[in-house]
């Protein structure tokens, strides 16, 4: 018998009975490789958790039926041929109800002398309320005081008398006579007086409102923490166990849990020129889409959903409504400006306010552009060899250092394109712009966002103490940042306005939007450094 079998068997003597063999197969399953001491680890704890609640059952006294026992008896009461047991009253089916739920009391140690449920005892009273409220969702806050007071705050004998009032609650809803036939309109009123009848009417229909409002609002949390984790882990290489424990651990949150993940599985900075070619490609693609998301946490979620691009994605859309990526998991990103400097005389001043020329670049932007495509040829042709060498290394064990070597000089040439690229980018805009404005015609949307920040705080910071225009106003001119309509991208749906409006916006600027131009007409009064 291997080690793997031992552990299995090991497992299967702690833990059946109480648990049913096919339950513990069907758990066993769902991990591989139990020698891994995390697998095994997690397998014991939900173990751990069935076995305790399965002790549970059978101390205290528990009946799947639900019924306590009363089914069984009253059948043998009905069937005895003396037939004086045959009638019985609805007086005696409620007190019946109560005594059953009197009767399930909890056994609070088991043979190890340990205790399976918390002590109820050592909570608050406020606790007490948020527990009980919890537990039972459909039973208002008023109730809830009330029957706390009732019994003096215990809590095991509250729940009895709250779970007997849902029942009846819920078993009034087949009476088409009762207060809930008011609000449903099942109830015919008689009506023997015409005055006040359009009034009465009125109150009836908002009660019918209210009461539908009070239902709608009622939400399964542990339905939805469940969905939201298991939507996770069907894109992810991640288990569910460990999804969950980073969901609860972000506030039971979808989007801080996706956030989590992506920042987690984020390449650094200085590993970026590391990363496969194919996961760069893709992450591209989604960044054209999504250019507000910062590129790593795009590759760190290509990397945990095994490089599926349509996962990721999902992924991605699962945070629209969460902040754009300012939470206590990323390092927001706050502007700073240049201190204010009081000069000397007009003449200085002026020479100050006006911006300088940025230094003259030494390439122009088609040469930039054709090195850039240049190394993506040599990248592209090295990432084939690579991939050739890495075959023929499982017959030849010296072709894993060719692999290795072809493997590094493609990356470097992707780096060195994308260098080129937001050169040849910068070189382009330099040609076309002017003290108040810039054209990002023919730019990436990454470089687009890019350039218009740091052009945008140049202008800001060339403005001087004109920044400061009495009463608060927009300086008059502003800074136009020419952006296009988005003609000639994909589906002729503009994509560098969209994305360069949005970052302005986050960074604190003012922004008027026009048609295929923007325009930067100040800074946000809570935005100015002290």
């Amino acid at each position: 018998m291997t080690q793997h079998e031992l552990i299995i068997e090991s497992l299967r003597k702690d833990y059946c009975p109480p648990i049913n063999d096919e339950l513990f197969e069907a758990l066993r399953l769902d991990y591989d490789d139990l020698m891994n001491p995390d697998n095994l680890a997690s397998l014991r704890s939900t173990l751990d958790t069935l076995k305790a609640n399965a002790v549970l059952e059978e101390t205290s006294g528990f009946d799947p039926s639900g019924t306590s026992g009363q089914v069984a008896a009253r059948s043998d009461a009905l069937s005895d041929p003396s037939g004086s047991s045959v009638e019985r009253s609805s007086q005696y089916e409620v007190e019946s109800i109560t005594t059953a739920l009197s009767d399930f009391t909890w056994n609070d140690s088991v043979k190890d002398g340990q205790s399976l449920l918390p002590s109820w005892g050592d909570l608050s009273d406020q606790q007490k309320e948020d527990r009980l409220s919890a537990l039972l969702p459909q039973t208002n806050r008023t109730t809830i005081k009330f029957q706390l007071r009732q019994n003096g705050y215990k809590f095991e004998q509250t729940m009895d008398d709250l779970l007997v009032l849902a029942f009846l609650d819920e078993d009034s809803k087949s009476n088409p006579n009762d207060l809930e036939s008011y609000a449903t309109g099942a109830y015919s009123r008689p009506s023997r007086k015409k005055r006040g009848k359009k009034q009465n009417k009125a109150v009836y229909t908002s009660s019918s409102a209210a009461t539908s409002a009070e239902v709608l609002r009622v939400r399964n949390a542990w339905a939805a923490g469940k969905e939201e984790v298991d939507f996770i882990a069907s894109r992810t290489q991640l288990s569910a166990h460990t999804v969950a424990s980073i969901y609860h651990s972000n506030g039971a949150s979808l989007a801080a849990t996706v956030r989590a993940i992506a920042v987690r599985n984020a390449p650094a900075t200085s590993k970026m020129g590391e990363i496969e070619t194919s996961i760069q490609v893709h992450a591209a693609d989604i960044a054209q889409d999504y250019p507000t998301m910062p590129v790593e946490q795009i590759i760190g979620l290509l990397a945990v959903t095994r490089n599926t691009p349509s996962a990721a994605v999902d992924l991605v859309k699962a945070l629209g409504e969460a902040p754009a990526w300012d939470s206590h998991d990323v390092e927001r990103i706050v502007p700073k400006y240049a201190p204010v400097e009081v000069l000397a005389d007009a003449s200085s001043n002026t020479a100050r306010t006006s911006r300088a020329s940025p230094p003259a670049l030494k390439t122009d932007p088609s040469t930039a552009q054709l090195r850039a495509t240049a190394n993506r040829v040599a990248g592209s042709e090295a990432f084939s060899k690579a991939s050739s060498a890495y075959r023929r290394g499982k017959s030849d064990r010296y072709m894993g250092g060719a692999a290795a070597y072809y493997s590094e000089l493609g990356r470097h040439h992707l780096k060195m394109a994308q260098a080129q690229t937001s050169s040849a980018a910068d070189a382009l805009v330099f040609q076309n712009e002017s003290a108040d404005s810039i054209d990002l015609h023919g730019i990436g949307v990454m470089d687009a966002v890019r350039i218009a920040s740091e052009k945008t705080q140049g202008w800001w910071d060339g403005l001087g103490d004109r920044k400061f225009a009495s009463g608060g106003g927009s300086i008059s001119s502003g800074f136009r940042i020419v952006t296009g309509i988005g003609r000639h991208s994909k589906n002729g749906a503009p994509r560098i306005g969209p994305a360069v409006a949005k970052r302005l916006m986050n960074d604190g600027w003012k922004v008027d939007i026009g048609s295929g131009e923007l325009f930067v007409i100040g800074k946000r009064r809570n935005c100015y450094s002290a």
